[in-house]
């Protein structure tokens, strides 16, 4: 289904808002999925994520808020957790979401924590980029910056010594 959204954009409203849509994809991103349905299902909402309509709805609809979180989680497979966080990098690309996501203590620890240094490139990069959306809100500006956690991985990140 992922490359179905991807290549259909008119569609991503309508398919965000089709409850039956939005229970499927929810379902299959689900633990108890095997990785190849769970990245498929992160990665169809991704799609859905980059329609500019759907980003604040998708972000305050805490079942969806809850999976994303979870499949972008230390426990979740790489694959998994690179389409979780991309899919978090759509949605805090929009203003009224940079704020309310930067403030939710789970969504900030899980990018923290895919962005620390001793995690896969895939991940990190990803990770990096949601967190740089983040910045782009000015109320975010000091209280990011001022996060020890927030310094030290962008420290660390602008060193020359990257991994290729």
């Amino acid at each position: 289904m992922g490359s179905a959204v991807r290549s259909a954009p008119p569609n991503r409203v309508p398919m965000w808002r089709d409850e039956e849509v939005r229970a499927a994809l929810l379902k299959a991103s689900a633990k108890n999925e095997p990785p190849k349905v769970r990245q498929a299902a992160i990665g169809a909402l991704c799609g859905l994520a980059c329609a500019d309509a759907n980003k604040v709805p998708m972000w305050s609809f805490d079942p969806l808020k809850a999976a994303l979180l979870d499949s972008a989680g230390l426990d979740a497979p790489p694959q998994v957790r690179t389409s979780a966080l991309r899919a978090l990098q759509n949605l805090a690309s929009t203003p009224e979401n940079m704020h309310t996501i930067w403030n939710d203590g789970v969504a900030r620890a899980t990018l923290l924590s895919a962005a620390s240094e001793s995690e896969p490139q895939s991940v990190r990069e990803v990770a990096l980029r949601s967190l740089c959306e983040l910045a782009h809100a000015t109320s975010n500006l000091e209280p990011m910056w001022m996060d020890p956690k927030v310094k030290s991985i962008l420290v660390l990140s602008a060193k020359v010594e990257q991994p290729p």
